[in-house]
């Protein structure tokens, strides 16, 4: 039954009298696992369907339930002061002081950007006096140029942020993007 479809790994056995590796469950396949899985088995029934093997296709009206899926939604404005608070007041975690986080958190919630268009910025893409970062079109999902404005206060923050620093270093020492949102999480 496709909703009780596992998330399995390959794993190198640590007794190294044995070889080879073994299956390990890991968890619950995440809905979007599913969809493609029952996907390509309806695309194998109606090959076999269109091949003569099959009458009909057994699982045509298989559907998975949508409701089961993890939720997105934009933070509420409470929830993101909330989050700000706690990673200004948390220690280090994922390479970055709490600081740094919840100005990484702040600059993704008032410009809107991804992870990896803020992994992108350096310095030299905050327009301080004129209160804008721009991001080069080659970072963005549209490739086009992106300028963007920020609030005063965020500008203020950036400005004892950056200080000392020079204009070509990254903006932000971000952890690799697939724990970008672990890393929310855990703040949240």
């Amino acid at each position: 039954e496709i909703s009780k479809l596992k998330r399995t790994v390959k794993v190198r056995h640590k007794n190294k009298k044995k070889k080879g590796l073994y299956e390990k469950v890991v968890g619950n396949a995440s809905q979007q696992t599913k969809a493609y899985y029952l996907k390509a088995c309806k695309q194998f029934c109606n090959w076999m369907v269109a091949d003569g093997r099959f009458s009909q296709n057994p699982i045509q009206t298989l559907k998975i339930d949508p409701g089961k899926g993890q939720k997105r939604a934009a933070l509420e404005t409470d929830e993101l002061r909330g989050l700000l608070a706690y990673a200004e007041a948390s220690g280090v975690s994922y390479s970055l002081t709490g600081h740094e986080r919840a100005i990484v958190y702040q600059i993704a919630a008032e410009t809107g950007l991804r992870a990896s268009e803020i992994d992108a910025l350096h310095i030299r893409d905050f327009e301080i006096k004129n209160g804008f970062v721009e991001l080069p079109g080659d970072f963005t999902k549209n490739k086009q140029d992106a300028l963007l404005p920020l609030k005063r206060s965020t500008i203020d923050k950036l400005k004892e942020f950056f200080r000392g620093r020079k204009r070509d270093q990254k903006a932000f020492k971000m952890p690799y993007l697939s724990n970008c949102a672990r890393m929310i999480r855990k703040d949240l």
